[in-house]
């Protein structure tokens, strides 16, 4: 059973998709032409390809422009921030560096963006 899950809907669905997969290491757990769901052990992702004609009005800048205009920040629990941190720089997004992280709960805590510029959150325990 999952404790969280969350749904995004991105302009190149297989590309966010390979992000979360290196990135966090999420599992693919189902795949088809129009979404993907991927799993860590207390949450599941479902991505989804945005509508085409909505997908052609989406600009992915290099580096991506983080999507600061959304109330929402997804967060996931993961081992290793640092490894996070080198594997996004090599997908065009961004683990903030360790000046950034700071301690919330007992957990270190530290923001980022995807390859399509959604803001996240990374927290180790």
């Amino acid at each position: 059973m999952f404790k969280a899950g969350a749904v995004l809907y991105a302009k190149d669905y297989l590309k966010l998709s390979a992000f979360y997969q290196i990135v966090l290491g999420m599992e693919l757990m189902e795949q088809d032409d129009e979404h993907v769901r991927l799993e860590l052990p207390a949450s599941e992702l479902v991505i989804l390809q945005a509508p085409q004609h909505i997908a052609d009005t989406i600009v992915i800048t290099k580096p991506p422009t983080p999507r600061s205009e959304t109330p929402i920040k997804i967060v996931y629990y993961i081992t290793n921030i640092n490894q996070a941190r080198e594997l996004a720089k090599d997908l065009n997004g961004n683990v903030h560096g360790t000046e950034t992280e700071w301690l919330f709960r007992e957990a270190t805590v530290c923001d980022g963006y995807d390859c399509e510029g959604n803001i996240f959150q990374l927290r180790v325990a």
